[in-house]
Protein backbone atom coordinates (compact mmCIF):
# COMPACT_ATOMS: atom_id res chain seq x y z
CA UNK A 1 0.00 0.00 0.00
CA UNK A 2 3.07 2.18 0.94
CA UNK A 3 4.68 1.65 -2.16
CA UNK A 4 0.88 2.57 -4.33
CA UNK A 5 1.27 5.93 -1.99
CA UNK A 6 4.32 6.72 -3.51
CA UNK A 7 3.47 5.90 -6.77
CA UNK A 8 0.72 8.03 -7.04
CA UNK A 9 2.36 11.25 -6.05
CA UNK A 10 5.20 10.80 -8.81
CA UNK A 11 2.46 10.10 -10.97
CA UNK A 12 0.62 13.16 -9.92
CA UNK A 13 4.12 15.47 -9.84
CA UNK A 14 4.86 13.84 -13.49
CA UNK A 15 1.27 14.62 -15.03
CA UNK A 16 1.50 18.07 -13.37
CA UNK A 17 4.89 18.90 -14.96
CA UNK A 18 3.94 17.99 -18.03
CA UNK A 19 1.21 20.49 -17.81
CA UNK A 20 3.40 23.04 -16.47
CA UNK A 21 5.67 22.27 -19.57
CA UNK A 22 2.65 23.00 -21.90
CA UNK A 23 1.73 26.37 -20.59
CA UNK A 24 5.06 27.53 -20.47
CA UNK A 25 7.51 26.53 -23.08
CA UNK A 26 6.27 27.08 -26.76
CA UNK A 27 4.14 30.03 -25.82
CA UNK A 28 5.01 33.74 -26.28
CA UNK A 29 4.59 36.01 -23.61
CA UNK A 30 1.03 37.75 -24.21
CA UNK A 31 1.53 41.72 -25.27
CA UNK A 32 -1.18 44.06 -26.98
CA UNK A 33 -2.75 47.39 -26.53
CA UNK A 34 -5.46 48.13 -24.43
CA UNK A 35 -6.72 50.38 -27.04
CA UNK A 36 -6.16 51.29 -30.82
CA UNK A 37 -7.81 54.59 -31.11
CA UNK A 38 -4.23 56.58 -31.42
CA UNK A 39 -1.53 53.99 -31.86
CA UNK A 40 -2.81 51.28 -34.55
CA UNK A 41 -0.55 49.96 -37.28
CA UNK A 42 -1.48 50.10 -40.86
CA UNK A 43 1.00 48.55 -42.81
CA UNK A 44 4.00 46.52 -42.07
CA UNK A 45 6.90 45.97 -44.91
CA UNK A 46 10.24 44.17 -43.95
CA UNK A 47 12.13 41.83 -47.14
CA UNK A 48 9.66 40.21 -48.41
CA UNK A 49 6.93 40.81 -46.23
CA UNK A 50 4.39 43.34 -46.92
CA UNK A 51 0.93 43.10 -44.62
CA UNK A 52 -0.77 46.18 -46.38
CA UNK A 53 -3.93 47.84 -43.92
CA UNK A 54 -4.35 44.74 -41.71
CA UNK A 55 -6.48 46.72 -39.69
CA UNK A 56 -6.50 47.57 -35.63
CA UNK A 57 -5.99 44.92 -33.16
CA UNK A 58 -4.59 44.36 -29.79
CA UNK A 59 -2.55 41.53 -31.30
CA UNK A 60 -2.67 39.82 -34.45
CA UNK A 61 -0.42 36.66 -35.04
CA UNK A 62 0.69 37.15 -38.85
CA UNK A 63 3.32 34.18 -38.44
CA UNK A 64 2.06 32.42 -41.01
CA UNK A 65 3.84 35.74 -43.41
CA UNK A 66 7.09 34.92 -43.70
CA UNK A 67 10.88 35.77 -45.39
CA UNK A 68 14.28 34.65 -45.85
CA UNK A 69 17.15 37.10 -44.84
CA UNK A 70 20.83 36.18 -44.83
CA UNK A 71 23.10 36.52 -42.16
CA UNK A 72 24.49 39.64 -42.09
CA UNK A 73 21.89 41.24 -44.11
CA UNK A 74 20.30 44.80 -44.04
CA UNK A 75 17.10 45.21 -44.58
CA UNK A 76 14.96 48.86 -44.20
CA UNK A 77 11.35 47.99 -42.01
CA UNK A 78 8.75 50.41 -43.37
CA UNK A 79 5.45 50.58 -41.08
CA UNK A 80 2.64 53.09 -41.48
CA UNK A 81 1.55 54.05 -38.32
CA UNK A 82 -1.95 55.88 -37.36
CA UNK A 83 -0.48 58.49 -34.38
CA UNK A 84 2.99 60.49 -34.57
CA UNK A 85 3.73 60.08 -30.61
CA UNK A 86 4.64 56.77 -30.97
CA UNK A 87 7.54 54.19 -29.68
CA UNK A 88 8.54 51.80 -32.73
CA UNK A 89 10.35 48.04 -31.17
CA UNK A 90 11.14 45.31 -33.10
CA UNK A 91 12.58 41.81 -31.68
CA UNK A 92 13.84 38.34 -33.36
CA UNK A 93 14.06 36.11 -31.13
CA UNK A 94 17.23 34.17 -32.69
CA UNK A 95 17.68 31.55 -30.01
CA UNK A 96 13.87 30.31 -30.65
CA UNK A 97 13.55 30.29 -26.42
CA UNK A 98 10.29 31.93 -26.67
CA UNK A 99 11.33 35.39 -25.34
CA UNK A 100 12.82 38.10 -27.05
CA UNK A 101 15.23 39.20 -23.99
CA UNK A 102 18.30 37.87 -25.13
CA UNK A 103 21.52 39.90 -26.11
CA UNK A 104 20.62 41.37 -29.19
CA UNK A 105 16.99 40.03 -30.06
CA UNK A 106 16.19 44.00 -29.74
CA UNK A 107 16.87 45.41 -33.05
CA UNK A 108 15.21 48.51 -33.39
CA UNK A 109 14.02 51.05 -30.60
CA UNK A 110 12.68 54.65 -32.16
CA UNK A 111 10.36 57.56 -30.26
CA UNK A 112 8.55 60.13 -32.50
CA UNK A 113 9.11 59.14 -35.56
CA UNK A 114 5.47 60.53 -37.01
CA UNK A 115 2.91 58.53 -39.33
CA UNK A 116 6.05 56.93 -41.38
CA UNK A 117 8.92 54.88 -40.60
CA UNK A 118 11.88 53.70 -42.65
CA UNK A 119 14.63 52.03 -41.06
CA UNK A 120 17.47 49.55 -41.76
CA UNK A 121 17.65 46.47 -39.63
CA UNK A 122 20.69 44.30 -40.17
CA UNK A 123 20.42 40.40 -39.12
CA UNK A 124 23.93 39.59 -37.09
CA UNK A 125 26.66 37.78 -39.31
CA UNK A 126 26.17 34.85 -36.52
CA UNK A 127 22.83 35.06 -36.43
CA UNK A 128 20.95 31.16 -36.05
CA UNK A 129 20.13 29.46 -39.01
CA UNK A 130 16.47 28.79 -39.20
CA UNK A 131 12.79 30.18 -38.44
CA UNK A 132 12.55 32.54 -35.47
CA UNK A 133 9.79 34.87 -34.26
CA UNK A 134 9.64 38.94 -35.05
CA UNK A 135 7.94 40.80 -33.03
CA UNK A 136 6.87 44.86 -34.17
CA UNK A 137 5.36 46.50 -31.18
CA UNK A 138 3.62 50.15 -31.96
CA UNK A 139 2.72 52.24 -28.64
CA UNK A 140 3.72 55.69 -26.38
CA UNK A 141 6.69 56.41 -25.93
CA UNK A 142 7.51 55.36 -22.55
CA UNK A 143 7.00 51.89 -23.41
CA UNK A 144 9.56 49.70 -24.55
CA UNK A 145 8.89 45.32 -23.60
CA UNK A 146 8.07 43.11 -25.36
CA UNK A 147 5.26 41.25 -22.80
CA UNK A 148 2.20 42.69 -21.45
CA UNK A 149 -0.50 45.85 -22.59
CA UNK A 150 0.23 49.33 -23.33
CA UNK A 151 -2.31 51.29 -22.65
CA UNK A 152 -2.83 52.61 -26.24
CA UNK A 153 -1.07 50.17 -29.23
CA UNK A 154 -0.30 47.57 -31.22
CA UNK A 155 1.69 44.65 -31.43
CA UNK A 156 1.92 41.76 -34.40
CA UNK A 157 4.35 38.78 -34.84
CA UNK A 158 5.71 37.40 -37.95
CA UNK A 159 8.07 35.21 -39.36
CA UNK A 160 11.77 35.28 -40.69
CA UNK A 161 13.96 32.59 -42.01
CA UNK A 162 17.57 33.26 -41.44
CA UNK A 163 19.88 31.61 -44.04
CA UNK A 164 23.39 30.47 -43.97
CA UNK A 165 25.50 33.59 -46.29
CA UNK A 166 27.34 31.07 -48.33
CA UNK A 167 26.82 29.83 -52.03
CA UNK A 168 25.16 31.39 -54.53
CA UNK A 169 21.49 32.44 -54.04
CA UNK A 170 18.37 33.73 -55.41
CA UNK A 171 17.74 36.74 -52.91
CA UNK A 172 14.70 38.43 -54.61
CA UNK A 173 12.31 38.29 -57.82
CA UNK A 174 11.07 41.07 -59.72
CA UNK A 175 7.98 41.71 -61.66
CA UNK A 176 8.28 45.65 -62.51
CA UNK A 177 5.06 46.01 -63.98
CA UNK A 178 5.72 49.91 -64.22
CA UNK A 179 8.84 49.21 -66.71
CA UNK A 180 7.31 45.94 -68.19
CA UNK A 181 3.81 45.82 -68.78
CA UNK A 182 1.74 43.15 -67.66
CA UNK A 183 1.41 41.19 -71.13
CA UNK A 184 2.33 37.18 -72.21
CA UNK A 185 6.06 38.75 -73.06
CA UNK A 186 6.57 40.39 -69.96
CA UNK A 187 10.39 40.34 -67.84
CA UNK A 188 11.19 38.82 -64.21
CA UNK A 189 14.24 40.09 -62.88
CA UNK A 190 16.14 37.76 -60.81
CA UNK A 191 18.34 39.48 -58.24
CA UNK A 192 21.83 36.73 -57.83
CA UNK A 193 24.11 37.04 -54.71
CA UNK A 194 27.32 35.58 -54.82
CA UNK A 195 28.41 34.78 -51.27
CA UNK A 196 32.20 33.25 -52.46
CA UNK A 197 34.91 35.13 -52.54
CA UNK A 198 35.77 34.19 -56.29
CA UNK A 199 33.73 35.20 -59.82
CA UNK A 200 31.08 33.30 -61.17
CA UNK A 201 31.51 34.08 -64.76
CA UNK A 202 28.78 31.70 -66.19
CA UNK A 203 26.03 30.31 -65.05
CA UNK A 204 22.00 29.91 -65.93
CA UNK A 205 19.19 30.74 -63.90
CA UNK A 206 15.53 28.31 -64.21
CA UNK A 207 12.93 30.18 -63.42
CA UNK A 208 9.03 27.89 -63.23
CA UNK A 209 5.62 30.37 -62.36
CA UNK A 210 2.73 28.44 -61.43
CA UNK A 211 -0.03 30.81 -62.82
CA UNK A 212 -3.25 31.51 -60.88
CA UNK A 213 -5.26 28.52 -63.31
CA UNK A 214 -2.52 25.87 -62.29
CA UNK A 215 -0.93 26.21 -65.27
CA UNK A 216 3.13 26.00 -65.18
CA UNK A 217 5.85 28.53 -67.05
CA UNK A 218 9.09 27.17 -67.20
CA UNK A 219 12.08 29.12 -68.50
CA UNK A 220 15.61 28.46 -68.40
CA UNK A 221 18.47 31.53 -69.77
CA UNK A 222 21.88 31.05 -69.64
CA UNK A 223 24.55 33.85 -69.37
CA UNK A 224 27.86 33.66 -70.86
CA UNK A 225 30.73 35.53 -70.11
CA UNK A 226 28.98 37.33 -67.57
CA UNK A 227 30.77 37.47 -64.20
CA UNK A 228 29.29 37.79 -60.86
CA UNK A 229 32.22 38.62 -58.56
CA UNK A 230 32.84 37.51 -55.23
CA UNK A 231 30.77 39.29 -52.59
CA UNK A 232 28.73 40.88 -55.31
CA UNK A 233 24.52 41.19 -55.99
CA UNK A 234 23.45 41.41 -60.14
CA UNK A 235 20.02 41.30 -61.10
CA UNK A 236 19.55 39.10 -64.26
CA UNK A 237 15.86 39.51 -66.74
CA UNK A 238 13.87 36.00 -68.01
CA UNK A 239 11.91 37.22 -70.57
CA UNK A 240 8.46 36.40 -72.55
CA UNK A 241 6.47 35.00 -69.31
CA UNK A 242 2.49 35.52 -69.38
CA UNK A 243 1.58 37.65 -66.61
CA UNK A 244 -1.60 38.72 -68.46
CA UNK A 245 -4.01 36.13 -65.58
CA UNK A 246 -5.60 37.78 -62.80
CA UNK A 247 -4.38 36.44 -59.72
CA UNK A 248 -1.58 34.72 -57.68
CA UNK A 249 1.89 33.56 -59.19
CA UNK A 250 3.95 31.16 -57.12
CA UNK A 251 7.40 32.03 -58.87
CA UNK A 252 10.58 30.61 -58.37
CA UNK A 253 14.13 30.61 -59.61
CA UNK A 254 17.31 28.59 -58.79
CA UNK A 255 20.99 29.04 -60.52
CA UNK A 256 22.96 26.40 -62.11
CA UNK A 257 26.84 26.59 -62.44
CA UNK A 258 27.78 23.61 -64.48
CA UNK A 259 31.46 25.32 -65.18
CA UNK A 260 31.83 25.37 -61.32
CA UNK A 261 30.40 21.67 -60.14
CA UNK A 262 31.65 22.42 -56.45
CA UNK A 263 29.14 25.69 -56.03
CA UNK A 264 26.20 25.38 -53.79
CA UNK A 265 23.39 26.64 -55.27
CA UNK A 266 20.30 28.02 -53.58
CA UNK A 267 16.64 28.75 -54.76
CA UNK A 268 13.85 31.04 -53.83
CA UNK A 269 10.47 31.67 -54.22
CA UNK A 270 7.48 34.52 -54.03
CA UNK A 271 4.06 35.20 -54.65
CA UNK A 272 3.39 37.73 -57.22
CA UNK A 273 -0.15 39.19 -57.44
CA UNK A 274 -1.56 40.54 -60.62
CA UNK A 275 -4.82 41.75 -60.04
CA UNK A 276 -6.49 43.10 -62.83
CA UNK A 277 -10.23 45.28 -61.73
CA UNK A 278 -13.20 44.03 -62.21
CA UNK A 279 -15.21 45.74 -65.26
CA UNK A 280 -17.12 48.07 -64.61
CA UNK A 281 -15.64 48.98 -61.41
CA UNK A 282 -17.39 51.27 -59.20
CA UNK A 283 -15.87 51.07 -55.44
CA UNK A 284 -13.81 53.14 -53.25
CA UNK A 285 -10.21 53.16 -53.06
CA UNK A 286 -10.27 51.32 -49.14
CA UNK A 287 -12.03 48.77 -50.74
CA UNK A 288 -9.01 47.62 -53.46
CA UNK A 289 -5.31 48.02 -52.40
CA UNK A 290 -3.68 46.27 -55.33
CA UNK A 291 -2.23 49.30 -57.05
CA UNK A 292 1.45 49.20 -58.04
CA UNK A 293 3.41 51.76 -56.25
CA UNK A 294 6.47 52.38 -58.31
CA UNK A 295 8.03 54.97 -56.21
CA UNK A 296 9.48 55.45 -52.56
CA UNK A 297 6.73 57.23 -51.14
CA UNK A 298 3.41 56.60 -51.42
CA UNK A 299 1.52 55.04 -48.72
CA UNK A 300 -1.65 53.05 -48.07
CA UNK A 301 -3.49 54.41 -45.19
CA UNK A 302 -5.77 52.04 -45.29
CA UNK A 303 -9.00 54.35 -46.93
CA UNK A 304 -6.58 56.80 -49.19
CA UNK A 305 -3.27 56.34 -50.71
CA UNK A 306 -1.40 59.29 -50.35
CA UNK A 307 2.38 60.72 -50.66
CA UNK A 308 4.74 63.04 -49.20
CA UNK A 309 7.18 64.65 -50.76
CA UNK A 310 10.89 65.36 -49.32
CA UNK A 311 12.63 67.00 -52.49
CA UNK A 312 12.12 67.91 -56.04
CA UNK A 313 11.06 64.59 -57.95
CA UNK A 314 8.91 62.45 -60.09
CA UNK A 315 7.35 59.43 -58.76
CA UNK A 316 4.09 56.92 -59.92
CA UNK A 317 1.02 55.52 -58.70
CA UNK A 318 -0.24 52.68 -61.00
CA UNK A 319 -3.30 50.74 -60.96
CA UNK A 320 -3.40 47.01 -61.74
CA UNK A 321 -4.32 46.25 -65.72
CA UNK A 322 -8.38 46.17 -66.52
CA UNK A 323 -9.79 45.27 -69.90
CA UNK A 324 -12.07 47.83 -71.02
CA UNK A 325 -14.92 45.42 -72.36
CA UNK A 326 -17.73 47.74 -72.46
CA UNK A 327 -16.85 51.20 -74.34
CA UNK A 328 -19.18 53.52 -72.51
CA UNK A 329 -17.29 53.61 -69.43
CA UNK A 330 -15.86 56.45 -67.54
CA UNK A 331 -13.07 56.78 -65.22
CA UNK A 332 -13.26 58.94 -62.35
CA UNK A 333 -10.89 60.08 -59.89
CA UNK A 334 -10.70 62.05 -56.87
CA UNK A 335 -7.72 63.62 -54.90
CA UNK A 336 -7.44 65.83 -51.70
CA UNK A 337 -8.51 69.42 -52.48
CA UNK A 338 -5.77 70.75 -49.87
CA UNK A 339 -2.12 69.93 -50.32
CA UNK A 340 -0.81 70.41 -53.76
CA UNK A 341 0.99 73.72 -53.90
CA UNK A 342 2.05 75.73 -56.39
CA UNK A 343 4.27 74.12 -59.25
CA UNK A 344 3.20 70.83 -58.55
CA UNK A 345 1.80 68.60 -61.38
CA UNK A 346 0.15 65.36 -61.37
CA UNK A 347 -0.42 64.00 -65.22
CA UNK A 348 -3.11 61.68 -65.13
CA UNK A 349 -1.84 58.84 -68.00
CA UNK A 350 -2.86 55.87 -69.55
CA UNK A 351 -1.52 53.26 -71.34
CA UNK A 352 -2.84 50.29 -73.79
CA UNK A 353 -0.87 46.76 -73.42
CA UNK A 354 2.56 47.19 -74.24
CA UNK A 355 2.39 50.73 -75.44
CA UNK A 356 3.69 54.15 -73.93
CA UNK A 357 1.57 56.60 -71.49
CA UNK A 358 -0.25 58.72 -72.89
CA UNK A 359 -1.35 62.24 -70.48
CA UNK A 360 -5.49 62.50 -70.57
CA UNK A 361 -5.49 65.05 -67.58
CA UNK A 362 -3.01 67.57 -65.53
CA UNK A 363 -3.78 68.09 -62.14
CA UNK A 364 -2.60 70.84 -60.15
CA UNK A 365 -3.49 73.26 -57.10
CA UNK A 366 -6.81 74.07 -57.81
CA UNK A 367 -7.83 71.35 -59.92
CA UNK A 368 -8.13 68.07 -58.04
CA UNK A 369 -10.13 65.70 -60.99
CA UNK A 370 -13.48 64.24 -60.83
CA UNK A 371 -15.19 67.32 -62.49
CA UNK A 372 -14.65 66.24 -66.13
CA UNK A 373 -14.11 61.74 -65.81
CA UNK A 374 -11.81 60.33 -68.87
CA UNK A 375 -14.07 58.71 -71.52
CA UNK A 376 -12.57 55.23 -72.22
CA UNK A 377 -14.72 54.49 -75.20
CA UNK A 378 -11.44 54.93 -77.22
CA UNK A 379 -10.10 51.95 -75.18
CA UNK A 380 -12.63 49.28 -75.96
CA UNK A 381 -11.47 45.73 -75.99
CA UNK A 382 -7.87 47.13 -74.87
CA UNK A 383 -6.86 45.95 -71.65
CA UNK A 384 -5.34 49.13 -69.97
CA UNK A 385 -3.29 51.19 -66.98
CA UNK A 386 -3.79 54.40 -65.26
CA UNK A 387 -0.99 56.01 -63.94
CA UNK A 388 -0.68 59.50 -61.85
CA UNK A 389 2.57 60.83 -62.59
CA UNK A 390 3.90 63.20 -60.00
CA UNK A 391 6.18 65.98 -60.85
CA UNK A 392 6.90 67.63 -57.68
CA UNK A 393 8.14 71.12 -58.46
CA UNK A 394 7.49 73.49 -55.80
CA UNK A 395 9.87 74.14 -53.09
CA UNK A 396 7.65 73.53 -50.41
CA UNK A 397 8.51 70.30 -48.87
CA UNK A 398 7.11 69.81 -45.38
CA UNK A 399 3.64 70.06 -46.54
CA UNK A 400 2.84 69.04 -50.11
CA UNK A 401 1.07 65.99 -50.61
CA UNK A 402 -1.02 64.15 -53.08
CA UNK A 403 -3.87 62.26 -51.39
CA UNK A 404 -5.88 60.52 -53.81
CA UNK A 405 -9.10 59.18 -52.04
CA UNK A 406 -11.15 57.59 -54.85
CA UNK A 407 -11.57 56.07 -57.77
CA UNK A 408 -14.81 54.82 -60.00
CA UNK A 409 -15.28 53.01 -63.69
CA UNK A 410 -18.63 53.78 -64.21
CA UNK A 411 -21.00 52.73 -67.35
CA UNK A 412 -22.72 55.45 -69.20
CA UNK A 413 -26.32 56.19 -68.28
CA UNK A 414 -28.84 58.79 -69.23
CA UNK A 415 -31.54 60.49 -67.33
CA UNK A 416 -33.00 63.44 -68.45
CA UNK A 417 -35.85 65.19 -67.39
CA UNK A 418 -38.67 67.77 -68.42
CA UNK A 419 -38.29 69.97 -65.61
CA UNK A 420 -40.69 73.43 -67.25
CA UNK A 421 -43.20 74.19 -69.73
CA UNK A 422 -43.48 77.22 -71.37
CA UNK A 423 -47.06 78.31 -72.61
CA UNK A 424 -47.01 82.12 -74.11
CA UNK A 425 -50.58 84.36 -73.05
CA UNK A 426 -52.36 85.97 -76.23
CA UNK A 427 -50.77 89.38 -74.91
CA UNK A 428 -47.26 88.07 -74.80
CA UNK A 429 -47.80 86.24 -78.38
CA UNK A 430 -49.62 88.62 -80.52
CA UNK A 431 -51.29 86.28 -82.35
CA UNK A 432 -53.53 83.15 -82.80
CA UNK A 433 -50.36 80.77 -82.70
CA UNK A 434 -48.69 79.35 -79.28
CA UNK A 435 -45.24 78.54 -79.04
CA UNK A 436 -44.43 75.23 -77.48
CA UNK A 437 -40.79 75.49 -74.80
CA UNK A 438 -39.65 72.78 -72.67
CA UNK A 439 -36.70 72.76 -70.64
CA UNK A 440 -34.94 69.41 -70.63
CA UNK A 441 -32.11 69.08 -67.25
CA UNK A 442 -29.31 66.45 -68.16
CA UNK A 443 -28.64 64.41 -65.00
CA UNK A 444 -27.07 61.45 -66.45
CA UNK A 445 -23.20 61.63 -66.59
CA UNK A 446 -22.55 62.15 -70.42
CA UNK A 447 -23.38 65.16 -72.59
CA UNK A 448 -26.32 63.92 -74.94
CA UNK A 449 -27.02 64.89 -78.63
CA UNK A 450 -30.01 64.04 -80.73
CA UNK A 451 -32.49 64.49 -78.19
CA UNK A 452 -35.76 63.31 -78.92
CA UNK A 453 -38.55 65.41 -77.32
CA UNK A 454 -42.30 64.43 -77.48
CA UNK A 455 -45.57 66.37 -75.86
CA UNK A 456 -48.89 65.46 -76.18
CA UNK A 457 -51.46 68.36 -76.21
CA UNK A 458 -55.20 68.24 -75.11
CA UNK A 459 -57.40 70.47 -76.57
CA UNK A 460 -60.36 70.79 -78.90
CA UNK A 461 -58.13 68.14 -80.94
CA UNK A 462 -55.96 65.79 -79.19
CA UNK A 463 -52.27 66.53 -80.42
CA UNK A 464 -48.99 65.45 -80.12
CA UNK A 465 -45.64 67.15 -81.04
CA UNK A 466 -42.24 65.79 -81.56
CA UNK A 467 -39.00 67.18 -82.32
CA UNK A 468 -35.54 66.15 -82.09
CA UNK A 469 -32.78 68.64 -80.37
CA UNK A 470 -29.83 68.31 -82.32
CA UNK A 471 -26.94 70.29 -80.36
CA UNK A 472 -25.08 68.68 -77.40
CA UNK A 473 -26.51 69.06 -73.77
CA UNK A 474 -23.94 68.88 -71.31
CA UNK A 475 -23.94 66.89 -68.02
CA UNK A 476 -25.78 68.89 -65.55
CA UNK A 477 -27.17 71.50 -68.18
CA UNK A 478 -30.37 72.94 -68.20
CA UNK A 479 -32.12 74.00 -72.02
CA UNK A 480 -34.64 75.69 -73.59
CA UNK A 481 -36.18 73.66 -76.43
CA UNK A 482 -38.44 74.80 -79.04
CA UNK A 483 -40.94 71.95 -79.30
CA UNK A 484 -44.02 73.09 -81.92
CA UNK A 485 -46.25 75.73 -82.32
CA UNK A 486 -49.83 75.33 -81.03
CA UNK A 487 -52.58 77.38 -83.10
CA UNK A 488 -55.01 79.28 -81.07
CA UNK A 489 -58.12 76.87 -82.72
CA UNK A 490 -56.96 73.93 -80.86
Amino acid sequence: MKYLKNTIKISILLFSLFFLNQNVIGQYCAAGGNSQTYLGIYSFTFADITNTYNGYNSYSNFTNMSTDLDQGESNNIILSLKYSTNKVNVWIDFNDDDDFNDPGEHLLSLSNQGNNVNQSITIPSNANIGSHRLRVRNSYNTYNNSCGYSSHGEVEDYTVNIIPSTGVRITDIIHDDYNNFATATDSVGVTIKNHYAFSIDTFSVSLSAIQPDGSIISKTETFYNTPINGGATITKYIKNVDFTQGGNYNVSAVTTTAFNPGVDNYSHTEVIEQSPFATPYNKTISVHHQWWNTGTNFSDYGWRFYQYFSSITFDSLITPSFEVSNNELLFYYNANSSYLTAGDTVYVQIAEQGQAYTTVDTLHNGYYGYNAPIDLSAYDGQRIQVQFRVNKGSPSYSTTKLDIREIRIDPYYYDFSATNIELPTNQSCGSNQYPLRVQLYNNGNRPQSNTDVKIRVYGTIDTTYTYTYADAIEVGAYQWVNVGIINATQ
